[in-house]
C-alpha cells in the first residue's frame, strides 16, 4: 500500500507537469474486443463497481488511446514481468468508463501509442507496454533521444509500433496530435511508470484523470 495512504480520503488524480484494406481485419477485430466487458471477474471475489470519468491532459481533452486498471499489489508478475489488466476501455472523446471492474486499490494507466491499435493493450503485456522492445520499465530519456525515449514519427524507436504496419484509427491526426499522445503514453502508459492510483468502491464512481 503506498505510503502516505488513507483509506479514509478519496483519491485523485494530479501529477506535477514536466489503410487500406489489409487493416479492415484488425479494425473489425478491434471493435469486437473493446465491445466486449471491460472488466471480468468471478463472483465470489466481492461487489464489482463502474468507474468513469473524464481524461485530460493539460486541460485538454485526450482524443485516442485506452485506459487500463491493474491490481495494485498483485497486478504485475515480477518473475515474468506480465502485467495483466482487471479493466480496459476505450477513451471516447476525453472520457471512459470501465464497468464490472473489482474493487480494490488500482494502478491506473493512460496508453495512448498513436502508432499501436488499441486492441494491443486488451490482453496480458510484458511491461513496459505490449508492443515495446526495450526492457521492464520502458525506454529511458527524452522524446527522440536515441537512448531509448517516447519514439518520435517514423524513428522506429523503443515502444514503437512499426510505421509499415501503421494505424488506420490515427492516420488523419495531425503530427502535433501524435506527439502529444506519444508523450502522454511515455508517461502514463506503463504499469511501472505511472503514478496513478485510485481506490475502487463498489457501485458508481467517478474518478477523472487529469494529466498534467
Amino acid at each position: 500500500m503506498p505510503a502516505g495512504y488513507s483509506p479514509a480520503s478519496p483519491v485523485r488524480c494530479s501529477v506535477p507537469r514536466p489503410t487500406v484494406r489489409r487493416f479492415g481485419a484488425v479494425v473489425a477485430l478491434s471493435a469486437l474486443l473493446l465491445a466486449l466487458p471491460a472488466c471480468s471477474r468471478n463472483a465470489d471475489t466481492g461487489p464489482q463497481s463502474v468507474v468513469h470519468g473524464k481524461v485530460l491532459y493539460n486541460g485538454q481533452p485526450v482524443i485516442y488511446g485506452v485506459v487500463l486498471f491493474y491490481e495494485l499489489e498483485h497486478g504485475l508478475d515480477p518473475k515474468s514481468g506480465i502485467a495483466v489488466p482487471m479493466g480496459v476501455t476505450e477513451i471516447k472523446n476525453g472520457k471512459y468508463e470501465v464497468v464490472n471492474c473489482p474493487t480494490g486499490l488500482m494502478k491506473v494507466c493512460v496508453a495512448t501509442d498513436p502508432d499501436a491499435p488499441r486492441f494491443a493493450y486488451m490482453g496480458p503485456a510484458k511491461m513496459a507496454d505490449p508492443l515495446s522492445k526495450g526492457g521492464p520499465g520502458g525506454p529511458k530519456g527524452p522524446p527522440g533521444d536515441p537512448k531509448g525515449g517516447p519514439p518520435m514519427e517514423g524513428d522506429g524507436g523503443p515502444g514503437a509500433f512499426p510505421k509499415t504496419a501503421g494505424n488506420p484509427e490515427t492516420e488523419k491526426l495531425t503530427a502535433e496530435q501524435k506527439r502529444t499522445l506519444r508523450e502522454i503514453h511515455f508517461r502514463f502508459g506503463d504499469f511501472l511508470k505511472s503514478p496513478l492510483i485510485v481506490e475502487v468502491k463498489g457501485g458508481d464512481q467517478t474518478f477523472d484523470i487529469d494529466l498534467r
